[in-house]
């Protein structure tokens, strides 16, 4: 079995990161209701089944790191047998204490060997070294197998934003306190 290493990522890593076929697929979508009446606050979610399986495209573009590396806290990747296979971006939340992982990418033909859970173990630890108390990461309700891994890795469902994505499309957050 090879062994994963995490090590942080340079601008002269981006073609090989772009290089990561980061789609998915899904049988499955969270929907979710908002009530907003009268003495009741509360967003219910529920796991549905697709009639057939969807095509999962990227979130964000990876040509964008390069123009906002300046402002990342924590740029990572993943290497198995020297070869990038993952790569994870964290940024501090402004006014807060808290790291926001906007982007979590693990090539697709090498997924569930751990890489994934690699990256976000080593942003973990260096959140607790730069002091933040809480770790987030941002997904889409339609992303269930990323949702499916926040759950696998002890981060709980901590909020939403709608609106978030380009087309409108609502962002969902999970975390875990640090402290």
């Amino acid at each position: 079995m090879s062994t994963i290493t995490v090590r942080p990522a340079a601008a002269a890593d981006l073609p090989a990161l772009q290089a990561l076929d980061r789609t998915d697929t899904t049988e499955f979508v969270w929907s979710f209701g908002i009530a907003n009446d009268e003495g009741h606050l509360g967003a219910n979610f529920e796991r549905v089944r697709l009639p057939r399986p969807a095509r999962l495209l990227p979130m964000h573009s990876l040509s964008q790191l390069e123009e906002d590396a300046a402002r990342l806290a924590l740029f990572i990747l993943a290497e198995m047998d020297a070869k990038p296979c993952g790569y994870l971006v964290l940024g501090r939340m402004v006014g807060s204490t808290a790291g926001l992982v906007s982007d979590l990418a693990v090539d697709r033909s090498l997924r569930r060997r751990g890489i994934g859970s690699a990256l976000l173990n080593a942003a973990r630890d260096w959140s607790l070294q730069a002091g933040l108390g809480r770790l987030l990461l941002e997904t889409h309700p339609k992303n269930d197998p990323a949702i499916c891994f926040c759950r696998r890795n002890g981060l709980a469902f901590s909020g939403l934003l709608d609106q978030y994505y380009p087309g409108l499309e609502t962002a969902l957050f999970f975390g875990v306190n640090l402290r």
